[in-house]
């Protein structure tokens, strides 16, 4: 379709343009809100910076389309095309993106508050800097996807982004960047972020039960009363990481780096923890019943308060360790 014609008919009150053919047409700035263009082609559309607030898109192709700074506050993407879309500061509070096929998305600093992002494919994305509060991620299972652990933020950057509060459930954040990302209260329940990098991210109050972390940094995280239990989280960085009360039960910190880490009160109930690297970690009354500790390095450790008695340490280095009566253990 011409651009003057629908611009034109735009005008004269039409709104309705589903299925248009508008592929590669600038619509610059254009005024566009409220527009039905459900499975309309707008595949390398020039929309920079325009209004598309409460836009009906549904199935719409807007692969390599150009959005950014666009304003799609509360429109309409289920299960739109957005592959390598450019969507550099756009607006996307509170619209609806359900299944939406967003990989290798430009999202940076785009405003995606309270969106709903359920099924969404994320992966190779540029999300840095995005703001995504209160947003939901949460993988489930549909139309769209029978797979419950489908690609979905695979690889993506999401450097910095705020995920404060945001349904993360089930999600494949697989090889993410989530450096300095706030995820404080998010819902990570049963999500897999192996090999994910969340270095000096905020992991305060957020649920990682079931979790997947084998392999993921997370050095100098922030995770105060954080939850994982029964997260695997074998051969996982958290050196330097503050982690106190958190809640820690039944979780596979095998071959783990603990160091100097802070887990003050935290429970480690029935943890496994087998060749771990814990030397100068903080464990001040931590809970520690029966906990598996074979084989792991406790060195300079301060075990002061904790409870060990029903605790396995068979081969455990504990030299310079404060024990639980504040004596230092001195080895054999």
């Amino acid at each position: 379709m011409d651009v003057n014609e629908f611009l034109g008919r735009y005008a004269a009150g039409e709104t309705d343009f589903s299925r248009a053919n508008l592929r590669g047409v600038d619509l610059f700035a254009a005024d566009l809100i409220s527009i039905i263009l459900v499975q309309a082609d707008l595949h390398g559309t020039n929309l920079i910076f325009a209004y598309l607030n409460r836009a009906q898109l549904y199935k719409a192709n807007l692969t390599c389309a150009k959005l950014s700074g666009a304003n799609l506050t509360q429109a309409d993407l289920h299960g739109a095309i957005l592959h390598n879309a450019d969507l550099h500061g756009a607006i996307l509070q509170s619209a609806d993106l359900r299944s939406a096929d967003m990989t290798l998305a430009n999202l940076l600093d785009a405003n995606l508050i309270d969106a709903d992002l359920r099924n969404v494919n994320l992966s190779g994305a540029n999300l840095t800097g995005a703001t995504l509060r209160g947003a939901n991620l949460r993988q489930e299972r549909n139309e769209y996807t029978a797979n419950l652990r489908s690609a979905k933020l695979y690889k993506a950057d999401l450097r910095g982004a705020n995920l404060a509060g945001a349904d993360l459930s089930r999600v494949n954040l697989r090889c993410a960047n989530l450096v300095d990302v706030n995820l404080r209260g998010a819902n990570l329940c049963n999500a897999d972020l192996s090999e994910a990098d969340l270095s000096f991210a905020s992991l305060n109050d957020a649920n990682l039960d079931g979790a997947i972390l084998g392999g993921a940094n997370l050095s100098n995280t922030k995770c105060e009363r954080m939850s994982a239990i029964d997260a695997d989280l074998t051969n996982t960085n958290f050196s330097g990481a503050v982690m106190p009360d958190a809640k820690l039960c039944r979780a596979n910190f095998t071959e783990a780096n603990l160091s100097k880490v802070r887990m003050n009160r935290s429970d480690l109930s029935r943890a496994d923890l087998c060749e771990a690297n814990l030397s100068e970690a903080c464990l001040i009354d931590a809970f520690i019943a029966r906990t598996n500790f074979t084989n792991a390095n406790l060195s300079n450790a301060n075990l002061f308060r904790a409870e060990l008695s029903s605790a396995t340490m068979s081969g455990a280095e504990l030299q310079g360790a404060t024990m639980p009566d504040g004596t230092t253990y001195e080895q054999p």
